[in-house]
């Protein structure tokens, strides 16, 4: 998928309803103007709404997600290059809420990781014991006596 595309789509989109809105605007002769108006006033407040929620939503991310990282900021201010992290996300849903938007948890706390560390040889993985939150799409661990399997 392209932004561009999404972008496109979009311009699309909002030249669509005006031209639909200006017809429609128009069966009511000399009111159009101010049906035309009303109508276009109405449409943007709509969308003014749902991109204020929308930003809501991305915002409470990435309160979660900073919330995550600061913690384990906390307890390991820093790594050796080649380290690899694995959060264990007991309860099981702190971390895996904050990064549901990812189709792998893993890589996107990696890559937030290797950001904030500055390595890029860093290596992160999740797991939530007996819990898939992404059923069979799900990170899965296995604790044994001397090693943990992602």
């Amino acid at each position: 998928m392209s932004w561009r595309v999404l972008l496109y789509s979009s311009i699309g989109a909002a030249l669509a309803i005006g031209v639909g809105c200006f017809l429609f605007a128009r069966l009511f002769c000399q009111w159009h103007r101010i049906v035309f108006v009303g109508l276009t006033s109405v449409l943007i407040g709509i969308a003014t709404v749902h991109a204020l929620a929308q930003h809501q939503g991305y915002f409470e991310y990435s309160q979660r997600q900073q919330q995550v990282l600061a913690n384990i900021i906390s307890k390991a201010p820093r790594f050796e290059p080649g380290t690899t992290v694995l959060l264990v996300d007991r309860t099981p849903t702190v971390a895996f809420k904050a990064w549901s938007m990812c189709t792998v948890v893993s890589n996107c706390r990696e890559w937030a990781l290797r950001y904030i560390y500055g390595g890029s040889t860093l290596r992160a993985m999740y797991c939530a014991p007996g819990y898939r939150p992404r059923k069979q799409f799900s990170e899965e661990c296995h604790f044994e006596a001397q090693e943990v399997t992602v």
